[in-house]
């Protein structure tokens, strides 16, 4: 008597386990690539904020407070 021997599939728990954890780990690294893209721009706006605070600092410094 010949005898099969056919694949045996994954358990249904164990597919959802590693779908659970495919999404999770995507959901992970999108928010760390958004926390980047976000920060990033935080930081050339602090950048610029700067950047204009100075601008007005050397201007009013040039005028020489005159008062009038």
């Amino acid at each position: 008597m010949a005898t099969t021997t056919s694949e045996r599939r994954p358990s249904v728990v164990m597919t959802l386990v590693t779908l659970a954890v495919v999404v999770l780990v995507g959901l992970l690294a999108l928010r760390w690539i958004t926390g980047l893209i976000l920060g990033l721009i935080q930081l050339a706006l602090v950048l610029v904020a700067l950047y204009l605070i100075a601008r007005v600092g050397w201007y009013l410094l040039r005028k020489g407070g005159s008062g009038s």
